[in-house]
C-alpha cells in the first residue's frame, strides 16, 4: 500500500508516505528482467497486436517507458517532475537506461464524444493553466489510436471517462514476446504535489496536501499468493503455505498487462514451467496511444 497523508513529514517519516513510500517499495521489490529493455522479434510483437491493440505510431518498440494515467492535473515544474520520474525509475537492480514518461489522459474531444458528453468532464478536472508547454510532449491520447477505432476495446474506452489513476513501467520482454510490467499501481493518486508530495528544504522535508491510497502490484509479490480455499465463492486469496506449495527458485514471475479483458498471447521458447505469469487489468493501454496532433488538446 502507498498512503498520502497531509503534513511536513521529516526525518524517517518521509520515508512512509507518498511518492518516497512508492519509491522505497519499487528499490525493494521491483525487479526488471535481465537484458531489460530489450528488442523482440517482430513476429513475436505482431502476436501479441491482437490482444494488446496497435502500438504507439512511430515509437521504439523496445523503449523503456513509465507511464501515468490520470484523471486530474496540478500545478507542477520540471523539477517536480524529473523528482517523481526519479521515484517511478527506482529498481532492486540496476539498469542502463533512463526510462521515457507519458502521461494518458482523455482529449477534450474524447470527453465531449462519450456517453455522457461534456458531463463526463466531471471525472477528468484538469485546469487549462496546469497544462503548461513543458509537458505537450508527453501528452498521449486515452484509448484508441484511431478515433475510427470500433473494435471492444476502443468502444469500451470512448463510452466512459476514466476517473482511475494508474501508473506503470513497461517494456517488451525477448523471452516473453509481449510487453511486460515489473510493477503496476493502482489507486486515488492523481499527479499532483498535493498527492505525491513534494521534498523542501533541501530534501529534509517532505510536503504532502491530501489524503490518498494507492495499491502497488509486483510479480514476485503475486507469486506468494494462492485461492483461498474456504471462500469459493468470489476471488480471495492468503499467502502461500508450507514449503510444499512455495515456488520453484526458477520460477520466472511476469507481470503482464490485460487488455480487452483478455491475457495477451505470448510467444516463447522459454519453458512454460518456468515463468509464472499474471495477467493484471491495467486500466490504460500498454503500449499507450499515439501523441496528441493537429487540434487535439488536453
Amino acid at each position: 500500500l502507498v498512503a498520502s497523508v497531509p503534513g511536513y513529514h521529516k526525518g524517517a517519516e518521509m520515508q512512509k508516505w507518498g511518492h518516497l513510500r512508492l519509491k522505497a517499495l519499487l528499490a525493494r521489490y521491483a525487479s526488471l528482467p535481465e537484458g531489460w529493455p530489450a528488442t523482440v522479434l517482430a513476429s513475436s510483437l505482431l502476436s501479441s497486436a491482437r490482444s494488446l491493440g496497435p502500438s504507439a505510431h512511430g515509437q521504439s518498440q523496445d523503449q523503456d517507458r513509465l507511464v501515468c494515467q490520470f484523471s486530474s492535473l496540478g500545478s507542477l515544474t520540471p523539477k517536480w517532475l524529473d523528482e517523481f520520474r526519479e521515484t517511478l525509475a527506482a529498481a532492486r537492480n540496476s539498469q542502463s537506461s533512463t526510462p521515457s514518461l507519458e502521461l494518458v489522459v482523455p482529449t477534450a474531444d474524447q470527453i465531449r464524444d462519450g456517453d455522457e458528453g461534456w458531463r463526463s468532464g466531471l471525472s477528468v478536472p484538469i485546469r487549462k493553466a496546469n497544462v503548461k508547454d513543458f509537458l505537450v510532449p508527453l501528452w498521449r491520447r486515452w484509448g484508441p489510436a484511431d478515433p475510427a477505432d470500433r473494435s471492444w476495446e476502443a468502444r469500451r474506452a470512448s463510452a466512459a471517462m476514466p476517473h482511475v489513476k494508474s501508473y506503470c513501467r513497461f517494456a517488451a520482454h525477448p523471452s516473453v514476446g509481449t510487453y511486460v510490467l515489473p510493477w503496476l499501481c493502482i489507486g486515488s493518486h492523481n499527479l499532483s504535489k498535493a498527492a505525491w508530495g513534494e521534498l523542501q528544504k533541501s530534501n529534509s522535508q517532505f510536503a504532502i496536501r491530501s489524503y490518498e491510497m494507492s495499491v502497488v502490484l509486483f510479480p514476485e509479490r503475486l507469486k506468494q499468493l494462492e485461492p483461498d480455499p474456504k471462500r469459493r465463492h468470489g476471488r480471495f486469496w492468503w499467502l502461500r503455505r508450507g514449503t510444499s506449495q512455495a515456488s520453484s527458485p526458477s520460477e520466472v514471475p511476469v507481470l503482464l498487462p490485460m487488455a480487452a479483458g483478455r491475457a495477451p498471447a505470448t510467444s516463447s521458447s522459454e519453458p512454460a514451467a518456468s515463468r509464472r505469469t499474471f495477467a493484471v487489468p491495467c486500466p490504460t493501454r500498454i503500449p499507450p496511444s499515439r501523441p496528441l496532433r493537429g487540434n487535439e488538446q488536453v
